[in-house]
């Protein structure tokens, strides 16, 4: 199942206008020029360009189009973070993005999984996935990751091997709210370097990471390996009195 196309429309006109391609106050490309340039109908665009308003980027005006809201630097940063709990479909919305499944199967959870997890019982089932991320044929990225089986109900093959964010938002309905990740840096060992094409011994940086719903559920314990010179991290620290 591939992403809706007004979905990948939305994540690159969110992308532009997060980045600053497209600054506050700024015009959207008009409707005609979105149907051109993505090869949609109007409806797929409008149906994009109504996503972005309800998330409160957009504003849409009469007779003149649809402008870019005027955030504080606060909420944009916010938005930022949002942003990247839709995933690397959402993220490089304009690069062809593939998933090879290595591992799809339902496990009972074990010691570590149920903790991270704050399952009940360890022998709970969960999703046990395993995947390399490719861009532009070009992998960057090794995910592993369990998710409860009770939340993430009727996860299929497809959706593995798409957006599983996507599935889990739009189809689940549910918002993911925060994260919490862990970054340490090691080197390539044989496995990673086969699966991402490198030489053994690249840096590569490992994110372990448990994120949560705004229910405050927990839906996924996460190991995720990136090439090295591929993940970049911005920190912003704010002073409070």
């Amino acid at each position: 199942m591939k992403i809706q196309k007004y979905l990948t429309i939305a994540n690159i006109l969110r992308n532009k206008i997060l980045s600053g391609d497209f600054p506050a106050k700024s015009n959207l490309p008009y409707e005609r020029e979105l149907i051109e340039t993505f090869h949609a109908s109007k409806m797929t665009v409008k149906k994009a360009t109504d996503l972005l308003m309800d998330e409160g980027l957009i504003t849409k005006v009469k007779a003149k189009g649809a402008f870019v809201n005027d955030f504080s630097k606060a909420s944009l940063d916010r938005m930022r973070e949002i942003n990247y709990f839709r995933g690397s479909t959402a993220l490089y919305a304009d690069k062809k993005v593939v998933s090879n499944v290595l591992i799809f199967e339902v496990v009972s959870a074990d010691a570590t999984v149920q903790q991270k997890l704050s399952l009940m019982t360890a022998d709970e089932q969960v999703y046990h996935i395993k995947r390399v991320r490719s861009k532009e044929d070009k992998p960057f990225v090794i995910e592993e990751m369990w998710m409860p089986v009770k939340l993430i109900l009727n996860l299929k093959l497809e959706h593995v091997e798409n957006s599983i964010y996507e599935y889990i938002e739009q189809h689940l309905g549910y918002i993911i709210e925060e994260s919490h990740r862990r970054i340490a840096v090691h080197v390539a060992d044989e496995q990673e370097s086969k699966l991402l094409k490198i030489d053994i011994g690249k840096p590569v940086v490992l994110t372990t990471q448990t994120a949560r719903f705004l229910t405050g559920q927990v839906f996924e314990y996460s190991r995720v390996t990136h090439i090295g010179e591929e993940f970049s991290l911005e920190v912003i620290l704010t002073r409070k009195n």
